[in-house]
C-alpha cells in the first residue's frame, strides 16, 4: 500500500515521456515531408513558367488591325496570380520605393525594374517575374509571336541583331534594347477623368505590355478599360502640348473626337494585353468614376537604345 503512490508516479512519468516522444516525432515528420508543423496551409512558392504568354493562343487573341495587338485573358495560372497578388506592394509602400510622398488623384506611378529588384520592399516572387520579362528569353519568346510586326515597326532590327540588357543599369552600356518591368499604379479618383487620352508612346519604344491586377474588393470602379483607336481620317492632327491638359489629367495628343474605337480591353485582374508600338498605334484608358481604389498595372516593355534608337 505505500508503493502505490510511487507506482502512480512513475505511470504518470512514463505517459508523459511516450507523448513527448509522440510528438517529436510528429513534428521531424512535419519537416522532413516539407510543411510547416505552425502553418499548414503554408504554399510553396510558384516553380513554373512565370511568362504572362504562357497561355497565348494564336487563334482569337492576335489581332492584327488596327495595329498588331494581342489580349490574354487570365494570362497567368491562378494559383501563380494569386501569390503575385498577395506580393503586390501596396499604394503606400509603392509610393515609399519611389520616393513619392504625395502625388495627385488618378496619377501613373511607376516603379522601375531596376529599383524593385534592389528594394527590401519587394518580394523575392516578384523579382523572378522582373527577371524573367527583362531577359532575352522573354524579348525571344515576344520576338516568336509578332517579330514580322516588329521588324516593320523598327527595321533597325532587321539590320542590328538585339542585344538586350535591364533599363537604368550602368551595365546596360553596349546593349541596344533595353527592358523594363514595372510594378504600378494610377492613383485614387476623386474627380471622374481620364489619367491619358488618345496618344502613341514614344517613338523607341519597340513593345508595350500591360498585366491588370484589379482589387479583389473593387467592384465599384466603373472606367480604367484600355481603348485601341484609330484615326477618323487619314491622318489626325496632334493638340498642341499647350491645350493637351484640358481633354484629361494625363497626355492626350488626339482629339477624343478625332478617333474611332476598334476595340475596348476590359479592365480586370490577370488580364494581360501588348501591342508593337508604332505611329499609328493610339490607344487610351477611358475615364474613371470617383473611387478609392488604384488601378494596379504591370507594365513590360522593350525600348531601343544607343545608335539603334537614332538609326
Amino acid at each position: 500500500m505505500i508503493l502505490m503512490p510511487n507506482f502512480a508516479c512513475c505511470v504518470i512519468c512514463l505517459l508523459t515521456f511516450t507523448l513527448e516522444t509522440f510528438a517529436q516525432q510528429n513534428e521531424f515528420s512535419s519537416l522532413s515531408s516539407g510543411t510547416r508543423k505552425d502553418n499548414s496551409s503554408a504554399t510553396e512558392e510558384w516553380t513554373g513558367s512565370l511568362s504572362v504568354l504562357q497561355n497565348f493562343k494564336q487563334y482569337g487573341q492576335l489581332r492584327r488591325a488596327p495595329y498588331t495587338h494581342l489580349v490574354i485573358p487570365d494570362a497567368l495560372p491562378a494559383e501563380l496570380y494569386r501569390q503575385l497578388e498577395a506580393g503586390y506592394l501596396s499604394d503606400a509602400n509603392l509610393q515609399l520605393a519611389t520616393g513619392r510622398k504625395e502625388i495627385p488623384q488618378n496619377y501613373r506611378l511607376d516603379l522601375h525594374g531596376s529599383v524593385a529588384l534592389q528594394s527590401d520592399l519587394v518580394p523575392a516572387l516578384w523579382k523572378r517575374f522582373i527577371e524573367y520579362h527583362t531577359s532575352r528569353a522573354f524579348f525571344d519568346e515576344v520576338h516568336s509571336i509578332v517579330g514580322p510586326a516588329i521588324l516593320q515597326a523598327h527595321p533597325q532590327l532587321k539590320k542590328t541583331p538585339a542585344v538586350t540588357g535591364l533599363r537604368y543599369q550602368s551595365s546596360t552600356e553596349g546593349t541596344n534594347v533595353v527592358m523594363d518591368t514595372l510594378m504600378a499604379f494610377n492613383s485614387p479618383v476623386t474627380r471622374y477623368s481620364t489619367v491619358r487620352g488618345p496618344h502613341v508612346d514614344g517613338a523607341d519604344e519597340i513593345y508595350a505590355g500591360l498585366l491588370y491586377f484589379r482589387h479583389r474588393e473593387d467592384n465599384i470602379t466603373v472606367g480604367g478599360d484600355l481603348d485601341v483607336c484609330k484615326c477618323r481620317q487619314r491622318k489626325c492632327q496632334r493638340i498642341p502640348r499647350s491645350q493637351r491638359s484640358r481633354y484629361g489629367v494625363g497626355d492626350t495628343q488626339y482629339k477624343p473626337r478625332d478617333m474611332k474605337l476598334m476595340g475596348r480591353v476590359p479592365y480586370k485582374a490577370n488580364q494581360f494585353v501588348m501591342f508593337v508600338n508604332s505611329a499609328t498605334a493610339i490607344h487610351s484608358v477611358t475615364p474613371r468614376s470617383i473611387s478609392p481604389y488604384s488601378r494596379r498595372l504591370v507594365n513590360i516593355v522593350a525600348l531601343k537604345s544607343g545608335k539603334l534608337k537614332y538609326g
